[in-house]
């Protein structure tokens, strides 16, 4: 027997079982599959703020009510100017991380701060927070936020960092 002859064709016809093995398409996900199980529960946080060198007014605000995870990012230049505003999705493990932080503030039990290191035309910040239960708002003054006021705008303002370029 000649196995010299028969020896490409076995590897050609190997080879080509494999080749088209493995070029075989997956079966399709489905769009359950696909699914994260996300409650947005009227989750929202923002804060704005006045007198900062940035403009007459910035803001930052997160929010899943109305199209899903989002972040929001709005400038004024002037107090009678157009708001500049800009939006970017979050996926729902950024947004649930993101509120994790918020929560750890315990900004259910906060009030307007009293911030000693503020002084006399320092900005304000306007916070806001709510879900499906409480909704609190609170005001802070100064330069530099105490704490935990400096971390609900830390938080804000990572994630709009992320998505601003």
């Amino acid at each position: 027997m000649n196995t010299k002859c028969c020896l490409p064709a076995v590897v050609a016809t190997i080879c080509g079982s494999l080749a088209a093995s493995a070029c075989k398409r997956p079966p399709p996900i489905s769009q359950s599959a696909l699914a994260v199980e996300f409650e947005c529960n009227e989750r929202r946080a923002a804060y704005i703020l006045r007198g900062g060198f940035t403009g007459y007014e910035v803001g930052v605000a997160i929010d899943c009510d109305k199209s899903g995870p989002r972040v929001y990012t709005w400038q004024l230049a002037a107090e009678n100017d157009t708001r500049a505003t800009r939006e970017h999705s979050l996926s729902p493990g950024e947004f649930d991380r993101i509120w994790q932080a918020i929560e750890s503030t315990g900004w259910r039990n906060l009030g307007d701060c009293n911030n000693p290191h503020a002084e006399e035309g320092d900005p304000t910040y306007k916070i806001g927070i709510k879900d499906h239960s409480i909704a609190n708002s609170m005001a802070c003054s100064g330069k530099a936020l105490p704490f935990p006021y400096n971390r609900l705008v830390d938080e804000l303002d990572l994630v709009s960092a992320k998505y601003s370029r």
